[in-house]
């Protein structure tokens, strides 16, 4: 697994579209204040492309096996909570709303945010999790988008919830981006309905696959790839190495559920050549940031 934001800094400098975000962080790994800025930050050098995902986290064997302190359920929504009501502190005004907050888990004497995010009112905020009483509530009164796991009719139930509690505070239940993610059952299932379609009308149930799975990598081989010259922070990689290798490495902020397939990563960067500054080049001009110019002031130094 890899360290998610350092990853999603890396794919902002290669990547010109692309919006950035974990599909979602696990609360606890992180200090509020930390959160927002990290998110802050990638909305800048990206130019307003990112995303701040959340979540109450679930891993305790990852968490006690990397040292991080997992608390119960009750004490990490209430620190989802305070992460979110800080997130919206931060996010407010030009340079935060520089008040005192003290909620149930943390406390923090003023919440300033120099330089603000690009985008606006603020960054994304997007929580995952189908809690029907806790989750789904926080999803209503503070976030922009919900990310669920469930089959369709778990997930029909769950966005009635949903609206249930957006009612409640006031709120259009259309305002929520609603990002769901099939289960592995379901996909199971939709895969035995086309074997047994096949096998209704006499034809082999794995040779249309084979077809189309040639014809998808033969397309893809003839796509282009865009390309930087200049990729810092591969140094001891082979020269050589596509970081586009098959691999089921992914990287993660520490949840399963904020993954990049490291094969996206490769078709973004290219192969990678050592340059004369030690960095690594593709040998073609930059597309992504200018190798020369002033720095914007306020933003880095």
């Amino acid at each position: 697994m890899l360290e998610g934001w350092t990853t999603l800094g890396f794919m902002a400098a290669h990547a010109q579209k692309a919006r950035l975000g974990l599909m979602v962080g696990g609360v606890h790994y992180r200090n509020p204040g930390l959160w927002v800025k990290a998110a802050t930050t990638l909305d800048v050098l990206s130019g307003g492309r990112a995303w701040l995902g959340l979540g109450a986290g679930w891993n305790e064997a990852e968490s006690v096996g990397l040292g991080f302190p997992f608390p119960g359920t009750k004490t990490r929504f209430e620190m989802l909570e305070d992460n979110l009501q800080i997130a919206h502190h931060l996010f407010e005004g030009e340079q935060g709303s520089e008040a005192r907050f003290e909620g149930r888990q943390f406390t923090a004497e003023r919440l300033l945010n120099v330089p603000q995010s690009i985008s606006r009112p603020r960054v994304p905020i997007m929580i995952g999790g189908g809690g029907e009483q806790k989750t789904l509530r926080l999803v209503a009164r503070y976030a922009d988008a919900s990310n669920l796991f469930g089959d369709p009719d778990q997930l029909r139930h769950k966005y009635r919830v949903l609206a249930e509690h957006c009612e409640a505070v006031g709120r259009p239940f259309e305002e929520i981006e609603r990002h769901p993610a099939v289960g592995e059952p379901v996909r199971a299932q939709r895969l035995a309905a086309r074997h047994r379609v096949r096998r209704s009308a006499g034809r082999p149930v794995w040779s249309a696959w084979r077809r189309r799975s040639a014809a998808s990598h033969r397309q893809h081989r003839r796509r282009p790839q865009p390309r930087c010259n200049r990729v810092v922070g591969y140094r001891g990689h082979s020269p050589t190495r596509r970081v586009a290798e098959p691999t089921v490495t992914m990287t993660t902020d520490l949840d399963r559920h904020s993954v990049i397939d490291l094969t996206t990563v490769g078709r973004v960067t290219g192969r990678l050549t050592p340059s004369r500054s030690g960095s690594f080049d593709t040998g073609r001009p930059s597309t992504c940031f200018p190798a020369e110019g002033p720095v914007p002031t306020g933003y880095a130094t």
